[in-house]
């Protein structure tokens, strides 16, 4: 089966970048929101953000007016997406027994102290930890598994450098890994519909995940 795609069917400017205004204000509201939640209920940020999400799409459907279409698919499909999360239970569980040893392991404070002495020149952090995501998604890691490791490495920096900043670096990495890492599903989805080799697919994504990457480090040190 072939896709064909009509170039003279373009989507507007203006209408575009409404979008994506939309975009980057529901998603700094989303951070905004678990934030709160955070301190509210005195959670990590990870579990602020999970209680969080479920509400976020309900409200996010209604915002693009379509709550309805939204209710509708996620009736049809419900059963089918639960059945097929076995990978990702054994992903999450395994994930978890690795980031508990990793915390109570001596390499990690040797990690840390040098991170805690470029708190005075924090986009130097903020663009190591962009660097550190698309690196590690490009040799094959998945991106979960590299923000769960750099969640546990700046806990330090919570109470050095604003926690929301933290949290867009930390959110624009993985989204910009996600989209340029060759082993990522969005790649071999990529892959599959184009029938382009997936590091091909990775050339033409990785200078879009610099500059996204980029544009959350600026956002987060301009929020410090």
């Amino acid at each position: 089966m072939s896709i064909t795609i009509d170039l003279q069917d373009q989507v507007p400017k203006q209408m575009l970048f409404r979008k994506i205004g939309l975009l980057f204000s529901m998603l700094f509201i989303l951070i905004l929101i678990a934030f709160f939640v955070e301190k509210w209920l005195a959670l990590s940020y990870f579990n602020a953000v999970i209680i969080t999400i479920p509400f976020f799409t309900l409200i996010w459907s209604v915002a693009i007016k379509q709550f309805k279409s939204f209710i509708s698919y996620n009736a049809k499909v419900w059963v089918t997406q639960v059945n097929g999360l076995q990978n990702l239970m054994l992903l999450f569980l395994s994930l978890g027994f690795f980031s508990m040893m990793f915390e109570n392991t001596s390499i990690i404070q040797t990690l840390q102290e040098p991170l805690l002495l470029l708190t005075s020149v924090p986009l130097v952090i903020f663009i190591a930890i962009q660097v550190i995501s698309l690196t590690f998604s490009l040799i094959g890691i998945h991106p979960l598994v590299t923000i769960s490791l750099m969640g546990t490495l700046i806990q330090p920096l919570l109470t050095e450098l604003n926690p929301l900043s933290l949290a867009i670096v930390l959110l624009t990495s993985t989204l910009a890994s996600d989209a340029a890492g060759t082993f990522n599903t969005t790649i071999s989805i990529m892959s599959q519909i184009t029938k382009r080799n997936p590091y091909r697919v990775t050339l033409w994504n990785l200078l879009f995940a610099i500059w996204f990457g980029l544009a959350g480090s600026l956002l987060g040190w301009l929020l410090l």
